[in-house]
């Protein structure tokens, strides 16, 4: 019996070593490959295999005449390439010519040099703005020529320094650049004395940015009777 079952094994093996399963034709069948298409673009998720999918794209202005896809089955597409047409009702951007820095100031925009950008130009600290401030994209082309940033004798005079400091009574100060322009200046009071104000202000255009501090007297130190002499408090 043993004998008899290998002899079957053995005919079975051999039978299918000989009789392997045909492999289907037709998914080795491939669809035709796609040639230039005009005026747009194809995109295909396995080239022209068999299942492979693929979309047409049509460029800007243009628009597609057809299906917009079309799949791959046993070597035939399932629609015909489409066409791209040029549409009359789609017209091409308004773009403006790049706006370039000018001397002594900057320009930003709301959209580029796009149809509908507005541009606002301003000035760097000491220049005045001459001209228009803002131009707006329009199809003729820009609505304004650009303006000019001219040195501003008034702004210059008020940043070239800021009014001298008293010193706090009972208190004193120092400055990085004396009452120069960007001059920062710190204060500090004597032993016995507290701030009553800013530690410190800055010279900008517009002047100090804080007023001086006071120095007023510390009643919650220790040994503040031990002063024999009379001094009124400020």
């Amino acid at each position: 019996m043993k004998q008899f079952l290998q002899t079957r094994i053995c005919a079975l093996a051999i039978f299918l070593l000989f009789n392997k399963p045909a492999v289907p034709q037709e998914l080795n069948v491939k669809c035709p490959s796609f040639t230039h298409f005009s005026n747009g673009r194809i995109i295909c998720s396995n080239s022209n295999n068999i299942g492979s999918i693929c979309y047409f794209y049509c460029n800007e202005t243009y628009e597609l005449n057809g299906d917009s896809n079309t799949v791959c089955h046993s070597g035939i597409w399932s629609n015909s390439k489409p066409s791209c047409f040029r549409s009359f009702s789609t017209e091409p951007p308004i773009l403006c010519h790049i706006l370039q820095s000018f001397s002594n100031g900057e320009v930003s925009c709301t959209n580029g040099n796009h149809a509908g950008s507005v541009c606002s130009y301003t000035c760097f600290l000491g220049y005045k703005l001459v001209g228009n401030q803002q131009t707006v994209c329009h199809f003729q082309g820009w609505s304004a020529t650009p303006p000019v940033c001219k040195k501003s004798t008034q702004v210059a005079a008020r940043i070239g320094s800021c009014t001298p400091l008293q010193h706090p009574f009972h208190g004193h100060f120092t400055c990085s650049n004396a009452y120069h322009f960007l001059s920062s200046c710190i204060f500090s009071c004597q032993n016995y004395y507290k701030l009553k104000g800013s530690p410190n202000t800055r010279c900008l255009y517009s002047g100090w940015t804080n007023q001086p501090p006071q120095c007023t007297r510390d009643l919650a130190i220790k040994g503040r009777n031990t002063f024999c002499a009379y001094e009124p408090y400020p």
